[in-house]
């Protein structure tokens, strides 16, 4: 690493070339800080016609406030930059200007913005075109994920960065081939940017939106306690349309790249939800997962909404939204409380086993009046009368009883059984009374059979 502390360096005619610090192993960063020129405060540095090959460290440059480094009729190839030749962020003063000019940048390699990668920049409107870059080439450069040339997320980087008579030749990358910015409003100057357009997928920005796809519903009709049957899918797209990717690759996938999205509805008083309400997306899809709705009768919003961002940043239109209607519950259903304290689920009951001759009139309940069935297939009910009341705080329960026939024959029966206990033990004497004497001989001996 060049340190430049003191005075104006002018570098002519010379190569840098085969300057490594194991950087990269398979593609992935090191936590290293390399970088090939430090330039301190007020420090003017000027390259001219040299070459910069096979360089394998952190970052090209790293400027103090107010130092200013002049790059030209020079080339810039085989690079492996992991934070780009030219690293600029405003928080930890990497802010010095630059000026390249004439130059040629072929076949560099970074994760984000193999060339430019901008943090963050000033919000001040003195400042203007920190960066420029003028009559460049940049051919073959490569991003492992966003903005093949020029990668930005600050808000204000078309005040600051331009791209004056330059010309893009297959750069590629996950998103944006040449330049991925936050939005639209905020790319760098390209004095050539309706040419530049033209070429399919050059320009992405960060996502602006989440929206349904194609054949998702826009309105759900159901009655309270039923599950949600439909697929409903959601994508996230930037300021020019682009499909966003969302990595789904376990082998490169780490926990913080997940976006996280939750599942809510506009009226929690009224509704719940059972079921999982959190989930991640996945394949470039946000998808709705299976619930079950229980509420009162109505029509209500039901939204998912992205909790987290990914390896992407913030945006405001993270959520969508769906009309949601719980119907009236008719006659033929049973309305009651089975997964809600005072919220009422509407169902037919099932019954499993099935009640044979007998009828299903609850969950897993059976009436078996007028069969000739008992037992594990008509458990529950023969010939009762079932009620609902409430208690003083509302909470329902069953009362059941047997109708006054039942009664009784059940109090005739009873009579029946205490009329013969008594007559069973007036004659537990019986014995006795009716033994009849043997008779005994003279010598007192009864005699022997």
């Amino acid at each position: 690493m060049l340190h430049v502390r003191v005075g104006n360096i002018i570098i002519s005619n010379s190569i840098f070339r085969n300057i490594k610090n194991n950087y990269y192993e398979n593609n992935n960063s090191i936590n290293t800080d390399n970088k090939l020129f430090f330039v301190g405060n007020e420090i003017k540095l000027i390259i001219q016609n040299s070459t910069f090959d096979n360089i394998y460290l952190d970052k090209g440059f790293e400027a103090q406030p107010d130092s200013e480094i002049y790059i030209s009729n020079s080339v810039i190839q085989n690079n492996k930059f992991w934070n780009g030749f030219i690293y600029y962020d405003s928080i930890i003063n990497d802010i010095g200007k630059y000026k390249i000019t004439n130059s040629t940048f072929f076949n560099n390699t970074a994760y984000n913005g193999p060339i430019l990668n901008i943090i963050n920049a000033f919000n001040n409107k003195s400042i203007y075109k920190i960066i420029e870059f003028n009559n460049s080439i940049f051919i073959n450069n490569t991003a492992l994920n966003f903005g093949g040339v020029i990668y930005s997320i600050c808000e204000y980087t078309e005040k600051s960065i331009a791209f004056n008579s330059c010309h893009f030749i297959n750069n590629t990358a996950k998103l944006g081939s040449i330049s991925y910015s936050f939005t639209k409003k905020n790319e760098p100057l390209f004095t050539n940017i309706n040419e530049l357009r033209n070429i399919k997928g050059a320009f992405a920005t960060n996502p602006t939106e989440i929206r349904m796809i194609l054949g998702s519903p826009d309105k759900i009709f159901i009655l309270s306690g039923n599950n949600i049957n439909n697929i409903i899918k959601s994508k996230i797209y930037d300021d020019y349309g682009n499909e966003c990717i969302i990595n789904s690759d376990f082998k490169t996938l780490t926990y913080d790249q997940l976006m996280f999205f939750k599942v809510e509805i506009n009226d929690t008083y009224n509704t719940e939800i059972i079921g999982q309400t959190t989930n991640f997306c996945w394949e470039n899809e946000c998808t709705f997962p299976l619930l079950k709705i229980v509420g009162n009768p109505g029509n209500y919003k039901m939204k998912l909404e992205l909790k987290t961002f990914g390896q992407f940043n913030n945006f405001k239109n993270n959520f969508v939204e769906i009309n949601l209607t719980i119907e009236n519950c008719n006659s033929s259903y049973i309305l009651q409380n089975i997964e809600h304290t005072f919220l009422k689920s509407c169902y037919i009951p099932v019954c499993d086993p099935p009640c044979n001759s007998g009828k299903c009139v609850n969950n897993n309940v059976c009436n078996c009046h007028d069969t000739y069935y008992t037992g594990l297939n008509n458990p529950i009910i023969k010939s009762v009368n079932v009620n609902i009341n409430f208690t003083n705080d509302l909470k329902e329960y069953k009362v059941c009883s047997y109708p006054v026939s039942k009664r009784i024959s059940m109090m005739f029966n009873l009579i029946i059984i205490l009329i013969g206990s008594r007559l069973s033990y007036s004659i537990r004497y019986t014995a006795e009374n009716y033994k009849e004497k043997l008779i005994e001989n003279q010598n007192g001996v009864n005699p022997q059979i």
